[in-house]
């Protein structure tokens, strides 16, 4: 068989420079170039989790601040329901008292304060008066009728907001201006301090200082009534304390918006010891012989009308 020339081999060149295309492996790492990150990622389970966790961690700060938020939104609920209930409250019992009536006190007193007509004139002159600040100071033996006209201004009105009435120690342990809510609210108050003794005075200054500052600066009106007990069996003795009262009161007197009145309750006597009597006694009647036998059981110097009620029920008066 003859071979043309298109049988004859192909020339190949054996140097080695020479490569054929078939001898290159695509398998082989591409060559490395500066600035090109060659790893290549053929796991998708060999990702990196950092963005993930960064998710989570946005995701709980998310969840925490939504329950900081609602446990912030209840508790502002209940304190504004709080304050709302407080509010009402306030709201339905808070009651002002205006002006005294005057002239009932004085009708009362007339009827009911025995063997004081010259005290009673005096708390009447002075509650009366168009004073912004009135400090009325009564004083005197125990069982004369101090307390009881106290009792009498206040009768009626007790149950006010802005009306005060304190007795001592209790007055110096608990008393502060921030908590006269009706002294706050109300244009007149009324503040009383009884079973003081004429050493008490130095106590309980500074706060009454502070509470006609604060009326002042309210633009308020107040009357302030202080009971003082001279526990004195002697009149020198009863000076004494009434001297006490008036050096330690001294300077409330100094400002032109004040008005001071001293107001001495007299001993009494057994024809005033028998008008309490007659008073507790209501429309009973009884015997002259009675009568001289329940006032041999009774001082009158030292205790005035003082129980008289209770010693009567005692003697099975009543």
């Amino acid at each position: 068989m003859e071979c043309n020339t298109s049988c004859e081999p192909m020339d190949i060149d054996l140097s080695s420079n020479s490569a054929n295309a078939m001898d290159i492996s695509y398998n082989d790492p591409a060559p490395h170039e500066e600035g090109i990150n060659t790893e290549l990622v053929t796991d998708e389970n060999q990702r990196p989790s950092t963005t993930f966790k960064k998710l989570v961690v946005h995701l709980n700060e998310n969840k925490s601040n939504s329950r900081k938020r609602t446990l912030y939104i209840y508790i502002s609920g209940i304190i504004i329901l709080l304050i709302s209930c407080v509010l009402y409250q306030i709201n339905a019992n808070f009651k002002c008292h205006g002006n005294l009536n005057i002239q009932r006190i004085s009708d009362k007193m007339s009827t009911r304060l025995y063997g004081q007509s010259t005290a009673s004139s005096k708390i009447i002159n002075t509650l009366r008066s168009h004073t912004k600040n009135k400090i009325l100071i009564m004083y005197g033996r125990t069982g004369v009728g101090k307390t009881l006209s106290v009792s009498l201004i206040l009768e009626d009105i007790m149950n006010f907001s802005n009306i005060y009435h304190y007795t001592m120690p209790t007055f110096v342990d608990m008393f502060s201006t921030d908590l006269l809510l009706g002294l706050t609210l109300c244009q007149n108050s009324i503040v009383v301090i009884d079973d003081l003794k004429s050493n008490d005075t130095s106590k309980i200054k500074d706060k009454l200082s502070s509470l006609l500052i604060k009326t002042e600066n309210l633009n308020k009106n107040i009357t302030i009534i202080l009971v003082y007990n001279c526990d004195a069996t002697s009149g020198e003795l009863l000076n004494d304390c009434v001297t006490l009262i008036k050096s330690e009161m001294k300077s409330f007197n100094d400002n032109d918006e004040n008005v001071t009145e001293y107001i001495e309750f007299d001993s009494l006597d057994e024809t005033t010891l028998r008008k309490c009597v007659e008073y507790e006694l209501g429309r009973r009647e009884i015997s002259e012989e009675k009568f001289k036998y329940i006032l041999k059981n009774f001082n009158v110097i030292q205790d005035g009308c003082k129980n008289v009620h209770q010693k009567m029920k005692y003697l099975n008066i009543l």
